[in-house]
């Protein structure tokens, strides 16, 4: 069985500052260097939002093998339509996407989740309010 980390277990990053991973379709070796040479030099949160299928598909290459090092967090309502970043509040699309997003990295869970874009009251209430209402693909 994986271990999985918990608050007990997880320290904080050494490294004083984080700069994001640019992105482009075809830099997926790019992406697997710069993600093994940070776990190798001790980043372990990693806070992964972007919901496009071919960003997904290389970052999940990338921490193959080395998710048991990493704390992953997803969230909850990033969509993707017609190639580009959206959100939504249908907990159906958005738990499409959550597993879209379980998938395409390798796992069964995800450390963090975060609500994606809360920008109004409204974001905080009915389905969104209630995290029990969220299960995992397996049930």
């Amino acid at each position: 069985m994986r271990r999985r980390r918990t608050a007990a277990t997880y320290r904080p990053s050494r490294l004083p500052t984080c700069r994001p991973i640019l992105y482009s379709a075809q830099s997926t070796v790019k992406e697997c260097k710069v993600v093994h040479a940070a776990v190798d030099r001790g980043v372990d949160y990693f806070d992964v939002f972007w919901a496009q299928p071919a960003f997904r598909d290389s970052m999940g290459a990338a921490f193959r093998g080395h998710r048991d090092r990493v704390l992953l967090a997803a969230h909850l309502g990033a969509t993707e339509m017609n190639g580009q970043g959206d959100r939504t509040r249908d907990p159906a699309l958005a738990l499409k996407f959550f597993h879209d997003f379980l998938t395409r990295y390798h796992t069964d869970y995800a450390d963090v989740l975060h609500v994606h874009n809360v920008d109004e009251q409204e974001d905080n209430s009915g389905p969104w309010g209630r995290a029990a209402c969220w299960k995992s693909p397996s049930g």
